[in-house]
Formats: C-alpha cells, sequence, structure tokens
C-alpha cells in the first residue's frame, strides 16, 4: 500500500482560508484587560454595596446568612459575611460580564460582519434553468 492510504493527517487538507476570519490582535488585548478588569470591579462594588448597606440598612443581615465557626470556608477565611460577600460577589460579576456582553453585541450590530465575511451566510439559490410550464388537458 502506498503511503497516501496509510495514514491520516488534517493538515494537508485544511488550508489558512478555511478556518475562518482572523481575530484582530487588538481584540484579545481587550478580552484579557476585561478578564483583568471585571473582578476587581465587581470586588468594589461588592465592598461598596456592604459599606452602603450597613449605612443605609436596606438589607438586614440575619445570622442565618452568616459564616459560623466549625464550617469549612470559616475556616480557611474567618469573615462572618463570608456567604454574603461571595454570593454578592458573584452577582456582580455576572452583571458586568452581561453589561460588556450587551454593549459589544450592539457594537457588533451596529458595526456587523458583512456577508463576505460571515462564516454562516449562505447565498440564495438561484435557478440556471425556466421551470417547464404545467400544460392543463381539457
Amino acid at each position: 500500500m502506498g503511503s497516501k492510504y496509510g495514514s491520516y493527517s488534517s493538515d494537508r487538507r485544511t488550508s489558512s482560508k478555511d478556518k475562518g476570519p482572523k481575530v484582530h490582535p487588538v481584540w484579545r488585548g481587550v478580552g484579557f484587560g476585561f478578564m483583568i478588569l471585571i473582578p476587581i470591579m465587581s470586588y468594589a462594588l461588592m465592598m461598596l454595596l456592604l459599606e452602603q448597606n450597613d449605612v443605609n440598612g436596606w438589607i438586614p443581615l440575619t445570622p442565618d446568612m452568616m459564616a459560623k465557626p466549625g464550617e469549612f470556608l470559616y475556616s480557611i477565611y474567618p469573615d462572618p459575611l463570608l456567604y454574603v460577600k461571595i454570593s454578592l460577589f458573584l452577582l456582580c460579576l455576572f452583571v458586568f460580564y452581561a453589561a460588556f456582553l450587551l454593549i459589544s453585541g450592539m457594537i457588533t450590530g451596529v458595526f456587523g460582519v458583512s456577508r463576505k465575511d460571515d462564516p454562516f451566510y449562505v447565498p440564495p439559490v438561484r435557478r440556471t434553468k425556466k421551470p417547464p410550464k404545467r400544460y392543463k388537458n381539457y
């Protein structure tokens, strides 16, 4: 048997054109920046909301919400507001992520992808011949 049938390699079957449009390097940097910036912003907002909750008393923190001595996470980080901080941090993280996703989606919608760059665009089918006329038998 020849080497043609002996092994399979996808490298020679695919070219760089088949892989789709390339992402501009600036967007990789922006994504990396947001990956670092969003958790920092979420932590700052969480601390700000907890301080304002102490001043204004929006949500009363009950003992059921507090971490108790003897629990696993309390032994790692002894803070009675640990569960409140974790849940509020995750909520802020989700809100910031959703907001930036919405903004980037609106920007992409405005400046959109053209038809030639869209990997999911399928041109309409064009007929080369006219369909035959139907004859009626009278």
